[in-house]
């Protein structure tokens, strides 16, 4: 019967995204931009295509600090990247993932600047600050519905999934394990999707003779078709993100918890994907390597990169260092 009730519960919440094709739109004004927004921005627009604001409301009903006070406090481990304090509602991030914005406060830098201070480890830094907005939002908006999806996805939650990862509990802890489980598998699946879609990103650039971490320069391509746009083998197109992306280790408390130990859990399969269905309908995040051809295939600066390779490959001389 337990079972019986999480596929139905799942079936309903799959049927409610599916009625209703998108959260309430919150598009953000000026007065709206979280200490978030540049950094969602720039990630968006250049890097991984997803809706930003999301992410922007979470960060707006959450503050920001550095970690140098609340360690001593001990509220954050010394040696942490970053963190979230859901009981001060605020994400904690070192001072180089950082930057005073235009108003004089403190925000998280966009992407572009965390590229010229950590190179390609830039992306790594994105996925861990991901990880933690997706915390915020896991504490402020989906444990506190307020839409249709977040509601069946809180039941969700407070019905078998905390419970079921209190019945993995490792050792003892003051903490309601399962509840700080079930975030931090929340905030995983958000925060390393970030690194899935920048290596999907990075195999369409590589078929098409582009760099990632090198964006003016320039390779042999593989691809065939129409000139000056992506392209990709038809059968690599079509595979579906929803099943094929899925997170198989997540850490709680300093403990690694494998969430494949002892065998599959058809829940736990259903559960991956109803997150993929509410990241869908939060995030409109591509679906195939077919979106994000077509996203590429839009973006001026990408397809205008592209354009200047082709027209490269004629001038052997040139060929490596096109653009720089």
């Amino acid at each position: 019967m337990g079972f019986f009730r999480r596929f139905l519960l799942s079936t309903l919440l799959l049927g409610s995204l599916i009625f209703f094709d998108s959260f309430p739109s919150a598009r953000a004004t000026e007065a709206q931009k979280s200490f978030a927004w540049e950094f969602l921005t720039s990630l968006s627009e250049d890097w991984i295509p997803f809706d930003p604001h999301r992410y922007n409301q979470a960060a707006s009903q959450s503050f920001l600090a550095k970690p140098s006070r609340l360690q001593r406090w001990g509220v954050v481990g010394a040696h942490a990247e970053a963190a979230y304090n859901g009981i001060l509602r605020t994400l904690i991030l070192k001072p180089e993932l950082l930057q005073v914005g235009p108003q004089g406060r403190q925000e998280i830098a966009p992407i572009s600047e965390l590229k010229e201070r950590h190179g390609p480890v830039a992306f790594v830094r994105a996925s861990t600050v991901i990880h933690e907005l997706a915390h915020a939002e896991f504490d402020r908006m989906v444990l506190r519905p307020d839409t249709f999806v977040d509601e069946f996805l809180a039941a969700i939650l407070v019905q078998d999934v905390i419970p079921w990862f209190e019945r993995r509990r490792q050792g003892l802890s003051l903490h309601p394990w399962g509840r700080v489980a079930a975030s931090e598998f929340f905030a995983y699946f958000r925060g390393d999707f970030v690194a899935f879609l920048l290596e999907e990103l990075e195999l369409v650039l590589n078929f098409n003779g582009l760099s990632i971490y090198h964006p003016q320069r320039c390779f042999r391509s593989r691809a065939e078709g129409e000139e000056g746009r992506f392209n990709l083998p038809i059968g690599d197109m079509r595979a579906s993100y929803r099943d094929q992306y899925r997170i198989h280790h997540i850490w709680v408390q300093g403990k690694d918890v494998d969430l494949r130990e002892g065998g599959t859990d058809p829940f736990l399969e259903i559960w991956q994907k109803l997150l993929w269905d509410q990241m869908s309908m939060a995030l409109s995040q591509p679906q195939s390597r077919q979106d994000l051809v077509e996203w590429l295939n839009a973006h001026p600066t990408w397809t205008k990169r592209l354009q200047s390779c082709q027209e490269a490959r004629t001038q052997p001389l040139i060929f490596n260092s096109v653009g720089s």
